[in-house]
C-alpha cells in the first residue's frame, strides 16, 4: 500500500495506515479522501448576548447555503430554533399550548439569527455504520473514535451527519418559551460539528465535544438533541473531497 503524502501529513498517514490495516474491508483510497477539517461559518456575539441583546448577527440574505450545508442556532430574539440539513432550513417553534410544533422552511431574507454555525463540505461520504448507542454519551464516543481513526488533530473541526432510527429521543427548542419534546420510534437525521477544541466559538458541549441537532424525518420537527437511544446500523457521513 502507498499513502500519498502530498495530500496528508505523515502523522495522519501513519494513523490511516493503522486504521486500514485493522479494517481490511475499508479501502485505503477511500480513507484518504475524508477531510478532517472543514471551515465553519460562525456568527455570534457573546458580548451582546450578555447584555440581553438577542438581535440578529446575520440575516438570511447574507447566508449562502448549498445542498451539502448543515447548521444550527437560535433565531433573533429566540423566535424559532434553526436546524439546517442538506441546505434546507428548518425553523421550528412551539405550537402555543399544544403538544406539537410549527415548522417553516422558507426563511425571510430580512430576518436572521443571533447565533448561527454553518458548514458546507465539498461532499459527504459514508464513513461507517454505527453500533447501538444507549445515550448521547455513547453516540459521542463513537464519533470521537472515528475522528481518531482518521488521524485528525484536536484542533480540527469536523461536521457530521448520521442517518438512522431512534428507539427514543429527547429534543428541545431554545425559543422564547422553551420546549422539551420526547419522541419514540422515529427515523432521524442528526447533524452537528465535532472538535476537541474550539468549544466556545462553535458552542460545543464540553462533555461531548460536539453540538448535535436532530431532524425527525416524518414530522420535520427539528432542534437540539438532548438524549437518544439509537438503533444499531445508523450510517455516519463525514466530509470528503468532491
Amino acid at each position: 500500500m502507498h499513502i500519498c503524502l502530498h495530500k496528508i501529513t505523515k502523522d495522519r498517514a501513519k494513523k490511516i495506515m493503522l486504521f486500514v490495516t485493522m479494517n481490511s474491508a475499508f479501502p485505503l483510497a477511500l480513507a484518504e479522501n475524508f477531510v478532517c477539517n472543514t471551515p465553519v461559518e460562525s456568527y455570534s456575539n457573546r458580548a451582546k448576548v450578555a447584555t440581553g441583546d438577542l438581535s440578529a448577527n446575520v440575516i438570511w440574505q447574507q447566508v449562502n447555503l448549498n445542498k451539502n450545508s448543515i447548521g444550527y442556532g437560535p433565531a433573533e430574539h429566540k423566535h424559532y430554533e434553526i436546524t439546517i440539513v442538506d441546505g434546507t432550513v428548518y425553523m421550528v417553534q412551539p405550537d402555543g399550548d399544544n403538544e406539537g410544533v410549527i415548522v417553516n422552511t422558507k426563511p425571510n431574507p430580512s430576518e436572521g439569527a443571533f447565533m448561527l454555525q454553518i458548514a458546507s463540505p465539498e461532499a459527504w461520504g459514508k464513513f461507517s455504520s454505527l453500533d447501538f448507542a444507549d445515550s448521547l454519551t455513547g453516540l459521542s464516543q463513537q464519533i470521537a473514535q472515528k475522528f481518531t481513526d482518521l488521524g485528525c488533530d484536536d484542533k480540527d473541526v469536523m461536521p457530521f451527519k448520521i442517518k438512522g432510527f431512534a428507539n427514543s429521543l429527547t429534543w428541545s427548542l431554545d425559543t422564547k418559551v422553551p420546549k422539551v419534546i420526547n419522541s419514540s420510534n422515529e427515523e432521524v437525521e442528526i447533524i452537528g460539528v465535532f472538535s476537541k477544541a474550539n468549544h466556545k466559538k462553535y458552542f460545543l458541549l464540553n462533555k461531548y465535544n460536539l453540538h448535535p441537532h436532530v431532524l425527525l424525518k416524518n414530522t420535520k420537527g427539528a432542534g437540539h438533541l438532548r438524549t437518544i437511544i439509537l438503533k444499531q446500523g445508523a450510517e455516519l457521513f463525514l466530509p470528503t473531497k468532491s
